[in-house]
């Protein structure tokens, strides 16, 4: 995974983020935009990762506040160390047998 920052003349960055959205190969997420006041200016930022040819499926344990290990498989999971030392989980989940 990348963490991606585009910066320039807004006319150009939009050009460059139309190509790499289009980019099958390409996953973009939590994508932020800011204009700088008074310019033409823009600023891009984005996480960027390759997409997977085949699914994988992880099995993610987690500890809650309580000391209680709680499980459940991800497809396409991703776990995200954020600057504030938090974790993020990213994946898909489906259970045809809940009701």
């Amino acid at each position: 995974m990348l963490r991606l920052t585009v910066e320039g003349e807004a006319e150009q960055v939009d050009q460059l983020w139309e190509h790499l959205s289009r980019d099958a190969c390409l996953h973009l997420w939590d994508v932020s935009e800011m204009v700088k006041p008074n310019s033409i200016d823009k600023n891009k930022l984005c996480f960027l990762q390759f997409k997977e040819k085949k699914q994988t499926l992880s099995r993610v344990c987690m500890t809650t506040e309580k000391g209680e290990v709680i499980s459940f498989d991800l497809s396409n999971c991703h776990i995200l160390e954020l600057e504030t030392g938090k974790q993020l989980v990213l994946g898909y989940h489906y259970d045809i047998f809940h009701s």
